[in-house]
């Protein structure tokens, strides 16, 4: 579900909002603990980094886990 909306919203005017760690929870509707707890998973994966603005986006690792995710089980990017 991260990865998917991070790559969601990547590049997009909405951006700063939709992937600032600080509300990140909130766009997800999950608690500030979960939403903490699965970003310190993804970041240890490889799968995110935490950028200037603290900004979330994926890593190529990333990007390539949710495509193969996608691929699996049939599930498009838009």
């Amino acid at each position: 579900v991260l990865l998917g909306h991070i790559d969601n919203h990547s590049g997009t005017p909405e951006e700063a909002e939709e992937l600032a760690v600080a509300t990140l929870h909130e766009h997800l509707r999950w608690s500030r603990s979960k939403a903490g707890r699965v970003l310190a998973r993804v970041r240890t994966l490889g799968w995110v980094r935490v950028g200037e603005g603290d900004i979330i986006t994926l890593t190529p690792r990333g990007a390539d886990h949710l495509h193969a995710f996608r691929r699996r089980h049939s599930i498009s990017g838009a």
